[in-house]
């Protein structure tokens, strides 16, 4: 899985293939996600600073 983070305060968007290289960069707790992605089974985590969404990878080959 990655994830697709959007900073709605200057419109950056990066993809991160982990919650920790997310939380690393972004310096939010990462307990919070693996609750509300894994857990909880969401796709999406919105507030008024930052958009998340979960997303596969799509990969060449068979």
């Amino acid at each position: 899985m990655s994830f697709w983070y959007l900073n709605k305060q200057n419109k950056e968007a990066l993809i991160f293939g982990s919650i920790t290289s997310l939380c690393r960069y972004t310096g939010m707790k990462p307990d919070n996600f693996y609750t509300h992605f894994g857990r909880l089974n969401n796709t999406e985590f919105e507030n008024e600073n930052v958009r998340i969404v979960k997303t596969e990878i799509k990969r060449g080959g068979k």
